[in-house]
């Protein structure tokens, strides 16, 4: 039977160490031995689907941890996951930034990305660890076979396997792999869609990729829900754009929603910053703050009017500050928004809130990341404490 984690239930519980490490995420090299794999859940009002999923995963046998990541569901997505015992996640929305948070709560040497609706063989856990007990293998995936008798359900299994040849993985096949080569690589992108291509295309050039024998079944419903040949007709088109070098967020407004009891299947990524979290962040702040005007942030580029020369040397400076390096810019963007709270800078807070956003950080990491700033200047304000003491020991002298 499968052992999970319960003491990580309902909340990440990742210290602000590490979640400002370069080491939490990004960097490491070293690829140890599979002793945990770490099965990682993106959802989305996936209440019909989820239960029966996490109940294929409680009979594997092997060391796990699960890892529900939502994106914002208004069904009963994480009471259903909750009620099962399993780690449940909050993150922006968005299949790739959703995977990328689960990666980083996780704790295994190993992740496994499954889809809310795909059924894992029983023996999934152990054909994992044992191709990665080979240390040349860095990931893989597993055979597909769609649900159901019908048309699309037939055709999509036996078109799936011929997609190998052109060394297409997609997440319905249930991919896995090392953590170490998942961070090596800076994991997925926070893309609306084709984010399991994009990382499969950057783990092959850095070993080997296996596809093993054993069969997950996956839900064809995204088929047979609406008119299959035009919905084939779609995706087959989507990924000719793709692999021409049209991108994800261009492609995603071409995606129509296909997936039960949702509205949209993905966020304009190019706006994300006007999510209802964001908006909600900043107008409770700006309200609280009077003194500031909400236009101003826009207008900064006026401050270098009277002397340009000086603003494009800071932007040059404030821009490259931001670029990726030996930190990501997602760790840089969750220091800057400590910072900014510690400094109390309701601009700052507002641009570094979408800096995070956009960077794939979720409002668990946020709020860990202003916790430990106030943290730090509740302590330097607390041990000026004792110049109080001090003042008071010369008066009694």
């Amino acid at each position: 039977m499968v052992r999970l984690d319960r003491k990580y239930n309902n909340s990440m519980n990742l210290t602000a160490r590490q979640l400002l490490s370069h080491d939490s995420c990004v960097g490491r090299r070293v690829m140890p031995r599979v002793t945990k794999v770490s099965i990682i859940i993106p959802t989305f009002n996936e209440a019909h689907s989820i239960g029966a999923t996490l109940d294929a995963i409680s009979q594997l046998s092997g060391r796990v941890e699960v890892i529900v990541v939502d994106g914002g569901s208004d069904d009963d997505t994480q009471e259903i996951a909750r009620a099962r015992g399993v780690k449940v996640i909050a993150s922006e929305h968005g299949r790739g930034a959703q995977l990328h948070a689960g990666a980083c709560a996780a704790l295994g040497e190993a992740l496994w990305f499954l889809h809310a609706d795909t059924m894992p063989s029983p023996d999934a856990v152990e054909r994992i660890v044992g191709a990665l007990d080979d240390p040349k293998v860095i990931a893989g995936n597993f055979r597909v076979r769609f649900e159901g008798s019908r048309l699309a359900a037939r055709f999509m299994t036996s078109l799936y396997p011929r997609l190998r040849f052109f060394r297409l993985s997609y997440g319905d096949s249930a991919i896995f792999v090392r953590r170490a080569a998942y961070e090596q690589v800076r994991g997925f992108k926070p893309f609306p869609i084709f984010e399991d291509l994009d990382l499969m295309k950057r783990l092959r050039k850095r070993g080997r990729v296996v596809h093993l024998p054993a069969v997950v079944i996956t839900s064809s419903r995204r088929f047979e829900e609406q008119n299959f040949p035009l919905t084939f007709a779609r995706w087959a088109g989507l990924q000719v754009l793709y692999w021409l070098g049209v991108k994800p967020t261009t492609l995603a407004r071409l995606y129509a929603p296909i997936r039960r009891s949702r509205t949209s299947i993905v966020t304009n990524w190019e706006n994300r910053s006007q999510t209802e979290t964001c908006r909600k962040l900043c107008r409770r702040r700006r309200n609280a703050m009077a003194y500031y005007s909400e236009d101003d942030l826009n207008r900064f580029p006026d401050i270098g009017k009277y002397r340009p020369d000086l603003f494009e040397k800071f932007m040059a400076w404030y821009q490259a500050c931001q670029e990726e390096g030996a930190l990501s810019r997602r760790e840089k963007a969750l220091i800057g928004l400590a910072v900014a709270h510690a400094l109390q800078c309701p601009y700052c807070i507002d641009a570094f809130s979408q800096s995070c956003l956009e960077a794939g950080s979720n409002m668990e990491q946020m709020t860990e990341a202003i916790h430990m700033a106030s943290a730090i200047r509740g302590g330097a304000a607390l041990i000026h404490g004792l110049q109080a003491h001090n003042s008071v020991r010369k008066v009694s002298m």
